[in-house]
């Protein structure tokens, strides 16, 4: 029977500190009204995040119907508490999937674009805005 106790409250102990639900910290939402999608998140050497994903909304003159698959690539950074600091919409449209991004080692950032053609585009930035051609 004390055997019986043990295992019974052993296995309760356990459960409760197993299957206990983590504590949400904080919640932050991005984007305009439409179609925004966020394909990757990562978080960067400063303790931040970058938020790489494509968007059809009212950022880029989308609307709230469905989506006309006219997406634009979009990059966001982040602080540590998930407040942007700065984002970034890239102008050419037909960039149909992708929208995953890295911060690389050099402190930029890619992010990958494919169109309906199949063709692949990785575009690297620096800093905060500046597009870096080649």
């Amino acid at each position: 029977m004390r055997y019986f106790t043990f295992i019974f409250i052993f296995m309760v102990i356990v459960n409760i500190q197993v299957f206990a639900q983590p504590d949400t910290l904080w919640t932050q939402t991005f984007g305009g009204e439409g179609w925004d999608f966020g394909s990757s998140i990562q978080q960067t050497t400063d303790c931040g995040y970058i938020i790489g994903g494509r968007i059809n909304s009212s950022l880029v003159g989308g609307g709230m119907g469905p989506p006309d698959f006219n997406w634009t690539l979009w990059l966001t950074k982040t602080d540590i508490n998930g407040d942007e600091e700065w984002s970034h919409v890239f102008n050419e449209k037909g960039w149909e999937q992708g929208g995953i991004a890295q911060q690389t080692n050099d402190g930029g950032y890619v992010i990958t674009a494919s169109d309906s053609d199949h063709h692949v585009a990785l575009f690297k930035l620096v800093h905060q805005f500046a597009l870096i051609d080649g």
